[in-house]
């Protein structure tokens, strides 16, 4: 069904997923996606996969499975190549200038922010070591500043926080994600053997 699901998306594919999100009520945009695939890769929870894909196609009950079942290979690629990138420390992930969607480029890195954070919240307890950890507090404070509203800010500093900011702090996150995926590396391979023996 999945075909080779560790080979990335191609450019097409990319631009067909990608229009899908957009054109798709209640589905996530790409960004997001994005950033809540990495909250679940880094997580020490394993996570059911329909919890994992219903939310990011935007797939309600009652609706017609045939574009899910479409785009359902896709996202299973996505998440599986993210997990290998960053893995191998080599996470590079699609974050757009925003000019198309708010047409406001001091959003870059807002719905990657969104994305990841509502990714922990499927587990937030299991997280505690990572919010209670002194080594992520920039990490923690730059990821609250990336998915801030924009009218939060002050507006000495909505002055200030050109895209090339945002950047620098998206860059920042992005580097200490294979950082967060190693702190909990030990306890999501026990999960991962105890979900595999509940499943049998």
């Amino acid at each position: 069904m999945f075909g080779d699901k560790d080979v990335p998306l191609f450019p097409d594919e990319i631009d067909d997923f990608r229009s899908y999100l957009l054109n798709s009520p209640g589905a996530m945009r790409l960004e997001e996606v994005e950033g809540f695939f990495a909250a679940i890769i880094c997580s020490p929870e394993v996570e059911n996969p329909v919890t994992i894909f219903a939310p990011v196609l935007g797939f309600q009950s009652g609706e017609s499975v045939e574009d899910f079942k479409k785009y359902l290979p896709y996202a299973v690629r996505h998440l599986r190549f993210n997990r290998l990138c960053i893995g191998d420390c080599r996470y590079s992930p699609m974050v757009f200038s925003h000019e198309e969607y708010y047409n406001n480029s001091q959003l870059y890195g807002y719905d990657w922010a969104l994305g990841f954070i509502e990714g922990i919240r499927l587990h937030k307890d299991a997280w505690l070591p990572f919010w209670e950890s002194h080594r992520f507090n920039k990490f923690q404070n730059l990821l609250y500043r990336l998915a801030a509203p924009l009218d939060q800010y002050p507006p000495v500093v909505l002055k200030s926080m050109t895209l090339n900011v945002r950047k620098k702090w998206f860059s920042e996150v992005k580097q200490t994600i294979p950082i967060v995926f190693r702190l909990f590396a030990d306890v999501r391979t026990q999960n991962v053997e105890e979900y595999k023996r509940k499943s049998w």
